[in-house]
């Protein structure tokens, strides 16, 4: 499908380190320099407009504030624009108001006011997420969502002393909490295909990377060269993007940047649904070459990974590449 002339490209990067009514162990190091990262990424090498990256960090990036950046953008997103969200800072779990949640537990981002007993709860709901969304992706389908946090509720640090981007979940009773603000119908469960991570339901053509699994923690991660601290996916996702040719699509990014950022961490392991075989920031699908690796070689005797389920019988006819 050839990209619409008037198709405009639009991103709204969020970074929080700072979360000033938690303690000083819970605070961030990594997550603006992600949004600085990204935005230089996007603009230099996808060429997104200056004016139509916006950013949020720090003392901007507040319940309301991230809403109505959220509200802003819907409400600019015109036919077929390419739409990219980027989320680095604290994810949480707080207790499900909408009863969708088999577990009874939402997944949360945390704004920069967000806090813990006995404060308010102003954490941003994944239902609250996926209304915006599924707003967003009825103007278009090409919506690439980028989530560099976790969902885990275990404080914890990995083997090399990297900060873990998750919070302890808020656990009060309904009763306790604010009213929900998401509409009826609108919740990740009243779509019955969603995806595994249930942002939205996969009829909605969008790509959704996240740092780890639901049960994981998302980790910061030092630059070797500049000392810089950043997110280990958004570390490992940038290098990605920047040696990214024409014809790179997120599963060709997503191969290379799951095994790194395991690498980092054997706790943390990059989650990616969607449309996979996208072409980067665009609006092509690839069809991607079917191939079996090699996995042991004798002499002339090879070993593949594949057997009957994938066409690999007696008789079978493979070509060969370096």
């Amino acid at each position: 499908m050839p990209e619409s002339p008037s198709a405009v490209r639009r991103a709204l990067l969020i970074g929080i380190n700072s979360y000033p009514n938690l303690t000083k162990f819970e605070q961030l190091e990594g997550c603006v320099n992600d949004v600085q990262l990204m935005a230089g990424i996007l603009k230099d090498g996808f060429g997104f407009p200056a004016d139509n990256v916006s950013t949020l960090t720090d003392e901007a990036a507040t319940r309301d504030g991230i809403l109505s950046a959220m509200e802003s953008l819907a409400g600019k997103v015109g036919e077929n624009d390419i739409v990219v969200m980027h989320y680095s800072g604290h994810g949480s779990q707080m207790t499900d108001r909408e009863g969708d949640e088999p577990d009874g537990i939402d997944e949360t981002i945390v704004p920069h006011d967000a806090g813990r007993d006995p404060l308010p709860n102003v954490d941003i709901t994944d239902d609250e997420i996926n209304e915006w969304l599924l707003r967003v992706s009825d103007k278009t389908p090409y919506v690439t969502l980028l989530f560099d946090c976790c969902h885990s509720g275990t404080i914890a640090r990995d083997a090399f002393g990297g900060k873990a981007r998750h919070l302890k979940p808020v656990t009060r009773p309904i009763a306790e909490l604010p009213p929900s603000p998401v509409a009826s119908g609108q919740t990740r469960g009243a779509h019955k295909e969603s995806g595994p991570s249930g942002w939205m339901p996969l009829s909605k053509r969008y790509v959704l990377i996240a740092g780890c699994r639901d049960d994981e923690s998302s980790y910061e991660y030092k630059d070797p060269e500049s000392n810089a601290q950043h997110g280990a996916l958004t570390y490992f996702l940038s290098r990605a993007l920047i040696e990214a040719t024409p014809g790179t699509t997120y599963r060709d990014v997503y191969e290379r940047v799951r095994p790194a950022v395991t690498a980092n961490s054997a706790k943390q392991q990059p989650q990616m649904e969607g449309a996979l075989d996208r072409e980067l920031f665009g609006v092509h699908d690839i069809e991607p070459m079917r191939f079996a690796p090699i996995v042991a070689r004798d002499g002339q005797t090879v070993s593949v990974a594949a057997g009957a389920a994938h066409g690999l019988t007696v008789g079978s006819e493979w070509t060969v590449y370096p």
